[in-house]
């Protein structure tokens, strides 16, 4: 019977690893004209008219995230009218709704439900003036020998798939679901993040990565959830983080797209939000 390894002999392996895969994250990169839109004092009064309803720093924490986000997009030429976006993991279609009024983008809204409440459209009234499709479909039942509908139908702009609340395998299904696609995206940025709560046997049907026999993701899920909580975050736990996205980027590098991985930080906001980007080649 094969010995469990110690939280000790676990720290050791993952400084060693992150070492002999050289990983590299980049800073995020602001855009001038991402930028401009934020100054924007309709969007400033809704961003505060929703703080007063929900809690006093939720502007301040959208603007952290989005901001990058949404300027690494625009670094990347996938900013733009011409792109069909799909918004992953939506919610209540605060991103999409963005997209579609400051860019006149056609953005398409996929969850496994959305909100009943109507909490954006009473901070943001110009919401009601746009008739985005809302496609619920459940990423965590998805399979080799499903062939899921196209999304976006039949568009013949460049395709963007996007998400910035994609928890756990979440990321690595989405990829998954582009590879079962008769046409694959142009584009992908997605945000990571809770990389403690992934479910492994997902994340290695979406890989093309060959797992060892260290099992190297449930390792590095153990290490996450050991030190997750130790003065902040254990360094260590933030390289078992950075290791898990540079091999997402290896994937997608696989795949046929140029990849890389940013760095979005904020005290506000989980300081290891990663935004993995792939450019189809």
């Amino acid at each position: 019977m094969k010995k469990e390894k110690t939280l000790e002999e676990r720290i050791t392996f993952i400084r060693g690893l992150h070492r002999r895969l050289d990983v590299k994250l980049e800073e995020a990169n602001s855009s001038k004209r991402v930028t401009e839109l934020f100054e924007d004092q309709e969007l400033q009064n809704g961003l505060n008219s929703l703080a007063r309803e929900q809690k006093t720093t939720v502007h301040k924490v959208k603007l952290s995230v989005l901001t990058p986000f949404l300027s690494e997009i625009d670094n990347s030429g996938f900013l733009q009218s011409d792109v069909s976006y799909v918004d992953w993991c939506s919610g209540r279609g605060f991103l999409t709704h963005l997209i579609a009024h400051s860019f006149g983008a056609s953005v398409t809204m996929v969850d496994v439900r959305f909100p009943r409440n109507y909490i954006l459209e009473r901070h943001f009234p110009c919401v009601l003036g746009y008739e985005i499709p809302r496609v619920k479909f459940d990423l965590t039942s998805l399979r080799d020998d499903k062939h899921p509908t196209q999304i976006p139908e039949n568009t013949n702009d460049r395709i963007a798939y996007i998400g910035m609340h994609c928890c756990g395998s979440l990321p690595d299904l989405i990829v998954r679901y582009a590879q079962l696609q008769s046409r694959m995206p142009d584009f992908i940025a997605i945000l990571t993040c809770h990389h403690e709560k992934m479910d492994f046997e997902l994340s290695t049907l979406a890989s093309k990565i060959k797992i060892d026999d260290e099992k190297l993701f449930a390792l590095v899920k153990r290490v996450v959830a050991h030190l997750k909580y130790y003065d902040g975050y254990h360094p260590v736990a933030r390289k078992a983080m950075e290791i898990i996205d540079y091999l997402r980027a290896e994937n997608l590098q696989r795949m046929g797209y140029e990849a890389r991985v940013v760095r979005i930080y904020h005290p506000n906001v989980s300081p290891f939000n990663h935004m993995v980007i792939g450019i189809r080649r």
